[in-house]
């Protein structure tokens, strides 16, 4: 054979190889957290392959990870754009620019919004049977105030949709409605049903470590799970084991905030009457956000419980 065609696919053959191997490589780096590395070779990629979707989209993820959202709403704005069909494109832009639209100014934050609402309508309408769509939804419209379009009609239609597709998310989308609307009685028996029925998922189910079937698994149920327990008062030590497998898993994208989840376990601490317990996780609330008002009030109240003692 032609030695010039041999050494074309030896390079070719080779660039396979290293391509596949690079891509490995990125998701350990993802896996383990190392996302400034990863932003750096994600980059370097996209310069040879600017239209690589399976690139921008990790790169888009990684800026997210890193609360980059300006950064990543450009990323997935340029898969929207390429991929106009793509349901999971539309919902990632839009969850980015809705989270744009609650840390910036107010000024910016209804034309965000505005945005928003119409990429999550796409993207249902490309895949009705998206869950996490369902959910981004029952998020926004629950927590958005009456004028800038906020319902809690809207936001249960969507969890009632939740439900059809997956019942723990949508007994758990229905807890966190009625938990807004200050609605107790109901939440509470809401969440009873959810520590009858949560079993029904494997990764779900009461195991000392996360098996390999739970690595793309969605870590915010883990939170809504444990904070079920706690709210019901069924189990301290199983909202607990939850509420840290949340916190061992926990990234920007979950639902629920970091410092909400160390708060809920400081809390448990206390019922537990183990104060130094509780201490170190309110600290550790206070570090993310040292006006953490509530966190504070409780950190005050043990310490000077400890003086007086």
């Amino acid at each position: 054979m032609n030695k010039i065609v041999l050494n074309i696919i030896f390079f070719l053959l080779s660039q396979t190889l290293l391509a596949q191997i690079s891509v490995d490589h990125l998701k350990e780096l993802l896996t383990s957290k190392q996302y400034s590395e990863l932003e750096l070779k994600l980059i370097s990629q996209l310069k040879f392959s600017p239209n690589d979707s399976l690139m921008l989209e990790l790169l888009g993820d990684v800026y997210g990870y890193q609360d980059q959202w300006d950064k990543a709403s450009k990323c997935y704005q340029k898969l929207v754009d390429d991929h106009p069909k793509n349901a999971h494109y539309h919902y990632k832009y839009g969850g980015v620019l809705g989270r744009m639209a609650k840390e910036g100014s107010k000024f910016k934050a209804l034309s965000l919004i505005r945005k928003t609402k119409v990429l999550f309508d796409k993207a249902e309408a490309l895949d009705p049977n998206h869950i996490p769509v369902q959910w981004a939804q029952v998020q926004l419209y629950a927590e958005l105030p009456g004028f800038l379009g906020g319902s809690y009609t809207t936001s249960w239609a969507h969890a009632e949709r939740l439900e059809t597709l997956s019942k723990i998310d949508g007994y758990l989308a229905k807890l966190f409605i009625l938990e807004h609307q200050n609605k107790m009685n109901l939440a509470i028996q809401y969440a009873k049903t959810i520590v009858l029925n949560h079993h029904e998922i494997p990764c779900l189910r009461l195991v000392k470590s996360v098996t390999a079937t739970c690595e793309n698994f969605d870590n915010s149920l883990y939170f809504g799970v444990g904070h079920a327990y706690f709210l019901s008062q069924s189990d301290l030590n199983t909202a607990e084991f939850f509420l840290k497998q949340y916190l061992l898993n926990f990234t920007s994208r979950d639902r629920t905030p970091k410092e909400e989840a160390h708060l809920e376990l400081a809390t448990i601490y206390l019922e537990k009457n183990q104060k130094q317990m509780a201490l170190d996780q309110l600290n550790k609330a206070l570090a993310i956000d040292s006006e953490f008002d509530k966190a504070l009030q409780i950190k005050k109240k043990i310490l000077d419980q400890n003086i007086q003692n």
